[in-house]
């Protein structure tokens, strides 16, 4: 392991060199020249890899945790869809029945049952 290994695992932590060296337990300015080095002695290798080691883990549990959080919320929206739709089709029903009672409270059946008739072939029911 090397200076720009340690610059590439910093990077793709997405992590800056103060934060690196709070994680290592060392100062910005040893990170600073440990990312200048050509070879790590193997002390500083291993604490490198086991710290950075840990972080990895830990991003990938929550990134699994946020892709299962994830299809929970994509499964909800779905239901919520669906169940929209359902009240915009109880909301027509509705609206045609109170069409209906209006219509024969006013005496006028053939009317009424022909919307009937044209509600029953639109949600696929037998007029009533």
């Amino acid at each position: 392991m090397n200076g720009n290994d340690l610059k590439k695992i910093r990077f793709n932590l997405k992590i800056t060199q103060q934060e690196a060296a709070k994680l290592l337990n060392v100062s910005k300015r040893t990170v600073v020249i440990w990312e200048k080095m050509d070879e790590f002695p193997e002390n500083i290798a291993l604490k490198v890899q086991s710290s950075f080691e840990k972080i990895l883990k830990e991003k990938n549990k929550k990134s699994c945790e946020n892709d299962f959080l994830n299809e929970i919320l994509a499964s909800k929206n779905s239901e919520i869809n669906s169940l929209k739709e359902t009240i915009e089709t109880q909301k027509d029903l509705i609206s045609e029945l109170k069409e209906k009672i209006e219509m024969l409270k006013n005496g006028d059946v053939p009317t009424a049952l022909k919307i009937a008739s044209e509600s029953s072939q639109k949600y696929g029911e037998k007029p009533k």
